[in-house]
């Protein structure tokens, strides 16, 4: 494989990388790693590892490659016979002797590169040094080229990983949301909403910053307070989706819609604040925009007021459920 020499420093990308798949994209992110990773942690904006690992073989095979003794001489024939016959040196086949010795122990298309740019920059004929230096320059910027294509293909490698073991964690905390769900239906039953998850649980309550939660078991053994404080936090969460704004979706509820939800549960009514957020599942429609702004902190302090002990406990107390000793230093956590 073959590269272009790296463009000057703020100069456009103009590189080419052959024999390598997505060759442009490829060659702009091997020159300088940064311009990927940078994007953000996750991996589908990167190039595919396995196209960044063709690509350090390739450049590892080009560099330690040599030429032949016949390609040696055919580069240093046309770069002595594209100066005129007076800038000819006094003792012509040392010259050009010592010019194939040194050409020889770099890759055929850096020596094309490096003689290149002798004839370029020099109005006598080159020296043996100055051929040396030129070549020794691309020499330098493919190495780099090289090790930035290695250090990608780790990073790369690293990050794949890391995204397997949170989607490994992500289903096992999908599973354990389906036990804990099909637990509280279980002990509930009609009790618990049909929109009611532990996903929109967890949002809602965590949106609000009430301390982490973690059931445990507690609202299927027939703690009445955490599970009004869970569907309480649910009903928060699916609020919450449904007044988001997505590329296929548009917004369902507004910001006075959750601040009426907001104060319905902190006064204990929550079956008017499912309503509302019921009607915008059963017919969704598109919002209008805002009559006036509304304070979110505001939002999310009646909703925290709402997940307390106390609160839950009136509600629970108002349905008839039954509640568990409570431990007001025991934090419940997901």
């Amino acid at each position: 494989m073959t590269a272009a020499r790296l463009p000057a420093k703020g100069a456009a990308p103009v590189v080419t990388l052959s024999r390598t798949p997505t060759a442009d994209r490829l060659a702009e992110v091997l020159r300088d790693p940064r311009l990927a990773l940078g994007l953000g942690t996750g991996v589908a904006h990167l190039p595919a590892l396995a196209d960044v690992e063709t690509a350090t073989r390739e450049l590892t095979t080009a560099l330690a490659s040599r030429p032949t003794a016949q390609e040696v001489r055919k580069v240093v024939g046309t770069l002595a016979l594209s100066y005129p016959q007076q800038a000819k040196p006094e003792a012509p086949e040392v010259y050009v002797a010592a010019l194939e010795s040194e050409a020889a122990g770099y890759p055929l298309d850096v020596l094309k590169v490096g003689a290149r740019a002798v004839l370029r920059s020099c109005r006598f004929l080159p020296t043996v040094a100055e051929l040396v230096e030129a070549c020794e320059a691309e020499m330098r910027e493919r190495s780099a080229i090289l090790r930035n294509a290695e250090y990608l293909a780790r990073e790369i490698a690293e990050r794949q990983e890391r995204q397997r073991e949170e989607e490994r964690r992500e289903a096992e905390r999908a599973a354990l949301r389906q036990r804990q769900e099909a637990d509280i239906r279980a002990r509930w039953g009609d009790l618990v909403p049909s929109w009611f998850t532990i996903r929109h649980a967890e949002r809602g309550v965590m949106r609000a910053g009430h301390p982490a939660l973690r059931i445990e078991g507690r609202a299927a053994e027939g703690d009445g307070p955490t599970l009004v404080m869970l569907r309480r936090g649910a009903l928060f969460g699916l609020a919450l989706e449904l007044h988001e704004v997505t590329p296929t979706k548009p917004r369902h509820l507004r910001d006075a819609d959750l601040d009426e939800i907001a104060e319905l549960l902190v006064n204990g009514r929550d079956a008017e604040a499912a309503a509302i957020v019921e009607a915008a599942l059963e017919t969704p429609r598109a919002c209008s925009d805002e009559p006036k702004p509304v304070s979110w902190a505001r939002i999310a302090e009646r909703v925290l007021w709402s997940l307390e002990y106390q609160a839950t406990r009136a509600t629970a107390e108002k349905e008839g459920l039954p509640e568990l000793p409570h431990d007001p230093k025991a934090k419940i956590e997901f």
